[in-house]
């Protein structure tokens, strides 16, 4: 089990270590950042100016040692727009996203479970065909124009919430539905599988045939082992959603890391946009550990050598 632990955050450092490669490099690909910084009519005297003062004239991979560097003593920079230090803005950003994450994967999940085990139970029914397309709807429906939608509903025509903002706990209503959505179906239709394939087993045959009653069936045998790979994609999801709300939180102007993220790549902020991603990557990192050392806590037959 240590040796498993271990294994798992060695793997994690690695994949930190990659990511921060990653967004050092590929954030040039969006053109000069000090275009940015500077009216048209500057001086070049005046760019290599602001070059030098931000680090940008030194090569690549110095550029690139000096992050780590300073990363590893909590300084991600200062963001070119808001003339504040970067990792302080995403931390103070932070809060609104995990609020709207958390809201989501405890809608998704509130829906989603139930229906996969009404669609697992009644097989073939009215209720199953019903489920799957609900599942199908979710997963197939862009989250930009879900959103659009629920904004001319229920905030432009019946007047029942706020369009934008954050303003009041009724403003978490639409954005997390919203992201929701698609996470539904998912987790609905991995629920029905693994209930399906759970109640095919001999276990299930054993337990009927001790006369158990078919709700203890399901619920206390079935779902239990059909809960192990669901809390896995639960786990992941909720990391996706953290690092992946930027499209709901810039369409309901909801002030957390993922607009954030848009404004300071609109900018080309780029100790901003750095800062954001590798906080993002941390905590969907932190998230995957979480869930494969919960295995052998969810599942007595699963061991770590």
């Amino acid at each position: 089990m240590l040796r498993f632990i271990v294994w798992r955050f060695l793997q994690s450092i690695a994949v930190l270590f990659a990511v921060s490669i990653g967004i050092f490099v590929l954030i040039y690909l969006s053109g000069d950042p000090v275009s940015t910084m500077v009216p048209l009519v500057a001086r070049p005297a005046d760019v290599v100016s602001i070059k030098a003062y931000y680090g940008l004239d030194q090569p690549l991979y110095i550029q690139y040692i000096l992050f780590v560097r300073n990363a590893l003593h909590g300084d991600l920079g200062h963001s070119f727009k808001y003339r504040q230090d970067s990792l302080g803005l995403v931390l103070a950003r932070l809060p609104a996203t995990f609020i709207l994450a958390v809201t989501s994967v405890i809608i998704a999940v509130a829906v989603a479970v139930p229906l996969g085990i009404m669609s697992a139970t009644r097989r073939g029914t009215v209720l199953d065909d019903l489920a799957t397309g609900m599942s199908l709807l979710g997963i197939s429906t862009p989250q930009f124009w879900l959103g659009i939608l629920l904004i001319l509903l229920f905030a432009e025509r019946l007047r029942w919430l706020p369009p934008s903002g954050k303003d009041s706990p009724s403003s978490l209503i639409l954005p997390a539905v919203t992201l929701a959505a698609s996470h539904i179906g998912m987790i609905t239709r991995l629920v029905r599988r693994c209930m399906l394939e759970a109640l095919s087993q001999d276990y299930i045959t054993t337990a009927r045939a001790k006369g158990l009653e078919e709700r203890a069936v399901n619920y206390r045998h079935a779902l239990r082992n059909a809960l192990i790979p669901t809390v896995t994609v639960i786990g992941l999801h909720l990391g996706s959603l953290i690092g992946g709300s930027v499209i709901v939180e810039t369409v309901f102007a909801w002030p957390g890391v993922g607009w954030l993220m848009y404004q300071a790549i609109n900018a080309r902020d780029l100790p901003l946009v750095r800062a954001d991603v590798l906080v993002m990557a941390i905590i969907i990192t932190f998230i995957n550990f979480a869930v494969d050392v919960s295995y052998c806590y969810l599942d007595p037959r699963i061991r770590y050598q």
